[in-house]
This record gives C-alpha cells, sequence and structure tokens, in this order.
C-alpha cells in the first residue's frame, strides 16, 4: 500500500522557473491540507470567506484579504474554519528565483539570512496590517496574471516577487534563541514521525518516540501536543485508522485482518473506534461514495532519503586551502560559500585542480566514514545534507567523532544539474 511521503521536494513550477499559483477552495476542492514543510517561500492569501491555517503549532483564522508568510521549513497547514467556507491562493516561490550565477551580495544579504533562521518573521498578517497592505497590490498583480506567468509575464513575476522581498526585509526581526530554540525542538520531533511511519504496525510507546527525537518523555509529549494539538498516542490511534480504512477501500483483505494488523484485539474493539473516528462501519467504508477521514495535522508529505553506508579508508593525503569559522548561528551555511566563491575568483580552485594527479598517504590516518550521497545542485544539496545530519542522523546514530576533519567530496559533471552527486564524508570510532 502507498503512503504519503514526508518532506515536499516538489518542484512548483519548472526548473527554470520556480513559481506557481495554486487556488484552492475549503471544503468544497479539499477538505484540508495536512501539515508539511518544504524549500520554497509560500504566502497563503484568503480572498472569501474564512479558512484556518497553523504555523510552526500556532492556530490561525484568516477571513478575505488575510495572508500567511511561509519561509522554507516552516511547518504549516491549511483547513476549514469550523464550518465555515474559504477560497485562497497559495503562491510558491523557490528562493533560487533569486539568485544569480556566480557570487551574489544581494541573494547573500536580503535572501541567505531567511534560510539559515538569522531572520524571521511574524506569520499571520491581517488585511490591515502594515505588511499586509505593502505586500497586497504585488499579490493581486501576481494572481491577475497566474495563467501567463511561463510565457509572458517573467519579468512581472519576478519584479514583483522582488518586491514581496524588499517588504519581508523591511518588516523581518532577528531571530532570538527562543525561536531558533523551539524550531528546532520542532525540527527534531518529524523523527517521531518518519519512526510512526515505518513501525505503525508494531507497538511504539511514547517512550520509544521520545528516543527518536532525542527527548525526555516528558518533554516530547509537551511539544508534541503544543506542536499538533493532540497527545501521540491519539495521533497513532487516528493515523492506524486513517491507515486501515485506506486499506479496506483498496483491497480485499477481511475486516478482522485488518483489525489484528492494526493493533486491536477483536473486530468489535476495532469496529467501535472505526466508526468513532470515521463516522462509518468498516464495512460501509468500502462504499466509494463515502467520505473517509484523514489525520487532520500529520499526514505530512515528502521526505528526501539519504543513502550512507560505512567505508574503511587507508590513510591519504590532501592538498588545499584551509580556514577557520565557528559553527554558530548557522555561520557554515553562509562563509562556506564565500569561501569557495573566493578561491574559484583568485584562481586557488583551478590550482588545486591541475595538482589532482596522485594520491599519496601520510596526513589522514586510516579511519571508518560514514559517507552521505547528496543528490542535486550545489550548495544547497550538500546544505540539506548537513542539515539532515544534524537533525535526524546524529539523533539515530550517536557515533563517536574520530580525529579528523569531515570532507565534502564533489564528484565531475555538471554542478547545477538535479542529479549531481555530492558527498559528506564523517569520521567515526566503531565501538567493538
Amino acid at each position: 500500500m502507498d503512503f504519503t511521503p514526508l518532506h515536499e521536494t516538489k518542484i512548483h513550477g519548472i526548473v527554470a522557473f520556480p513559481y506557481s499559483v495554486y487556488h484552492g477552495r475549503i471544503p468544497e476542492w479539499l477538505s484540508s491540507f495536512p501539515l508539511h514543510w518544504h524549500d520554497d517561500f509560500e504566502l497563503i492569501f484568503c480572498v472569501q470567506g474564512q479558512m484556518q491555517a497553523t504555523l510552526w503549532g500556532r492556530v490561525y483564522t484568516l477571513r478575505a484579504g488575510d495572508l500567511v508568510l511561509v519561509l522554507p521549513h516552516g511547518v504549516h497547514s491549511m483547513g476549514q474554519s469550523g464550518s465555515e467556507k474559504g477560497e485562497y491562493y497559495n503562491i510558491m516561490f523557490h528562493p533560487s528565483l533569486f539568485k544569480g550565477t556566480g557570487e551574489d551580495p544581494c541573494y547573500e544579504k536580503y535572501v541567505l539570512p531567511f534560510l539559515i533562521g538569522e531572520r524571521t518573521m511574524e506569520g499571520f498578517y491581517p488585511a490591515d496590517s502594515d505588511f499586509n497592505r505593502e505586500v497586497s497590490p504585488c499579490v493581486q498583480s501576481l494572481l491577475a496574471c497566474r495563467r501567463e506567468s511561463y510565457s509572458t509575464h517573467e519579468l512581472m513575476i519576478k519584479s514583483g516577487l522582488y518586491l514581496i522581498l524588499h517588504h519581508m526585509n523591511q518588516y523581518s526581526t532577528t531571530a532570538n534563541a527562543e525561536d531558533r530554540c523551539q524550531q528546532l525542538s520542532y525540527n527534531r520531533l518529524k523523527n517521531a514521525l518518519f519512526h510512526v511511519r515505518k513501525s505503525y504496525d508494531h507497538e511504539i510507546t511514547v517512550k520509544e518516540a521520545a528516543g527518536q527525537c532525542g527527548f525526555s518523555e516528558s518533554h516530547f509529549m509537551k511539544l508534541f501536543k503544543e506542536f499538533t494539538g493532540m497527545s501521540f498516542n491519539a495521533y497513532l490511534v487516528d493515523y492506524r485508522l486513517e491507515l486501515a480504512a485506506k486499506q479496506l477501500v483498496e483491497t480485499d483483505l477481511k475486516v478482522i485482518d485488518v483489525s489484528y494488523k492494526y493493533g486491536y484485539n477483536s473486530p468489535t474493539s476495532f469496529t467501535q473506534a472505526f466508526q468513532l473516528f470515521h463516522g462509518v462501519s468498516p464495512r460501509e467504508a468500502r462504499n466509494r461514495n463515502v467520505v473517509l477521514k484523514v489525520v487532520p495535522k500529520m499526514q505530512i508529505s515528502e521526505r528526501y532519503e539519504y543513502s550512507w553506508k560505512l567505508e574503511q579508508k587507508d590513510g591519504f593525503r590532501l592538498v588545499g586551502k584551509s580556514i577557520l569559522m565557528s559553527c554558530e548561528n548557522n555561520l557554515p551555511s553562509r562563509k562556506i560559500p564565500e569561501f569557495w566563491n573566493t578561491c574559484q575568483r583568485d584562481g586557488t580552485f583551478a590550482k588545486l585542480i591541475s595538482m589532482d594527479t596522485a594520491a599519496p598517504k601520510g596526513i589522514f590516518p586510516n579511519a571508518t566514514w560514514a559517507i552521505f550521497n547528496c543528490r542535486g545542485f550545489v550548495p544547497q544539496a550538500i546544505q540539506k545534507g548537513w542539515q539532515y545530519l544534524n537533525e535526524e542522523w546524529l539523533v539515530k546514530y550517536p557515533f563517536q567523532h574520530a580525529q579528523c576533519p569531515e570532507i565534502e567530496w564533489y564528484s565531475n559533471g555538471n554542478a547545477y544539474d538535479s542529479s549531481y552527486l555530492s558527498q559528506i564524508w564523517i569520521p567515526i570510532i566503531q565501538e567493538d
């Protein structure tokens, strides 16, 4: 059975112009859009009626003219506000739209701070707020020509997005330590969601889920309730009932077999829970005209999977140019690309390439390396790889770090190709 994957990596628009506008009506076209996150900026603009949006665990009610601004990686959802109906537009635009070729000081000054968490926004802007009044003319212009975006209106689209970016910088604030700590904690909660998706058909305790995130049980339960509005156990029950309904509709399995698969000791208890959640019995669920319920807050979009391996390598020597920097405040995300650009401009990179003729041993000792494959154009692919290591992999696999530097490896080929291969090498000490 297919499951909804976890971090959304869909390209909105086309590769050369990653921008798109989506039109929606709640609940006529869609009852809800579950909690998810992606790499794009997103504007949720309510044009009629009333709807609900959540952002980083906070719930907002949008009425005509209100908007929500979602920064890249912001965890958010949309849904119905009570029994009200709402009409809205989503404007999606990728940060790469603002990036020129080579070194781009404007991108580094005005876009990158949003991507690495240095600058932040309130998120919800009612129709009468100052920021909303500033950007609404741009939003209305983007909506007016949404059908022609990729053919004749590219310049107008980009000029509107640059103006929105200007106002974002005017109204943004420096992210404080408390905001960063909260968002990091929420990001780590994603590990529990991934674990539920993989092990939903086994017993999962709160202690086990908390361990996936590196939290104590009490802290995990508090954060999970803040993040989702429900307890972890309630979410797990609802998620299993959602999958059970999907299996009843898509297969010919008997109700008794489905009930045992999803953790119920008897068909009777399963039927009672199923009817309470979906409003129909398991047998009635097989009627094609029945609308079944989905978990409203935790059916998350697509996740990028990183392949990795442990590999023992003999000692070797590297020749290069070094730089020292702090790892605080996501500084490497800014400084490493700057360092690359400097080395390319002053000829250092070309000189090092010309010296790449042999592999003598000497400086790096024999070591075991955890090697991660990163696919996609640089530097975004390698930065996402580091984010995955820090937020997920190190929580699950707390290896001891060996006394060697970490390495980024870049293959030959087009570094701007979507399938370009780069690697992160982490030296580790394997326990006997």
